[in-house]
């Protein structure tokens, strides 16, 4: 039981370490109070979730693994943590960064505490720790690479008129969307200024390494920072015969910050609903009962 406790001792350090971490990223303070501590307080809960879910169980597969390895113990038990909270790359890289922190602090405040929260100052234990900060930095900086290895990205290009604030919704798989390519080899999707844009690709489940660009009157352009940019839902709409996808963006110029950018919904209301955007591209029309939704042609 006594262990158990150190390990719920560790992922509640860990949490508050980690929120504390946070704190410091740029522009996460930008937003509003409320909301500010709304996303903070969601990520203490993630996090906590996290250790208590994962973390924990990994530190009991760890101890039994590494029970008879004497002085090779620390290190192995380490790099049991960090490659466990390297697997997020796989899904989401940005929680990959995040989990590899975790990780590396769930075990060295499990280590502290079973060690009598003391610290031996020889040459022994140095290298096993300075070996265990290694491999932690260089899971860190292998995320980028690991990611291109394994992990589909987007690679869209949207073009939206210069001044644009609010809620922007793209329909994908349109087979009359105009098919152009930027310089680089982004997919460009142009944005009406009514709100919303044509994509010729399919909505899947890929990252998103888009990019995107105010493009004013004369066709100039200027790329939009990512804290400007908020990505919001994927959705589809669908009934006998036919079946449309589309996903929701937020863009803003003077709301910018980490918290607009994993809430942007929360700051503009629905300019368009997928049905309008239906009816002015010819896809849907009225009826004596409503409307009718049609395919594409």
């Amino acid at each position: 039981m006594t262990k158990f406790f150190i390990k719920l001792k560790s992922a509640l350090f860990t949490t508050l370490a980690l929120g504390v971490i946070t704190l410091f990223i740029p522009n996460f303070l930008s937003g509003s109070v409320g909301s500010t501590i709304f996303v903070f307080g969601i990520m203490l809960l993630v996090a906590m979730i996290g250790n208590m879910v994962v973390a924990i169980p990994v530190s009991y597969f760890s101890d039994f693994l590494t029970r008879r390895l004497g002085a090779f113990r620390f290190p192995v038990a380490g790099l049991i943590h960090i490659a466990i909270g390297l697997l997020p790359v796989l899904i989401i890289d940005e929680v990959a960064f995040y989990s590899i922190a975790a990780a590396f602090l769930f075990f060295l405040f499990t280590e502290w505490q079973q060690a009598g929260k003391k610290i031996a100052f020889t040459w022994k234990p140095a290298i096993s720790f300075i070996s265990v900060v290694s491999v932690a930095a260089a899971a860190i900086v292998s995320v980028p690479s690991l990611v291109n290895r394994f992990q589909e990205r987007t690679h869209n290009a949207y073009m939206i008129p210069k001044g644009f604030e609010g809620e922007i919704k793209i329909l994908h798989d349109m087979k009359n969307a105009p098919q152009e390519k930027t310089a680089d080899g982004y997919d460009v999707i142009t944005i009406n200024e009514s709100g919303y844009g044509l994509s010729a690709e399919p909505l899947d489940s890929s990252l998103i390494e888009d990019k995107y660009f105010f493009v004013d009157e004369n066709g100039d352009r200027e790329e939009i920072e990512k804290l400007c940019v908020s990505v919001g839902d994927r959705k589809a709409i669908g009934g006998e015969g036919y079946e449309y996808t589309y996903e929701t963006l937020y863009v803003t110029s003077n709301k910018c910050g980490q918290v607009f950018r994993e809430n942007g919904e929360k700051y503009f209301g629905e300019r368009l609903q997928i049905e309008e955007i239906l009816f002015r591209e010819g896809l849907a029309e009225m009826n004596d009962y409503g409307y009718t939704i049609h395919s594409q042609k």
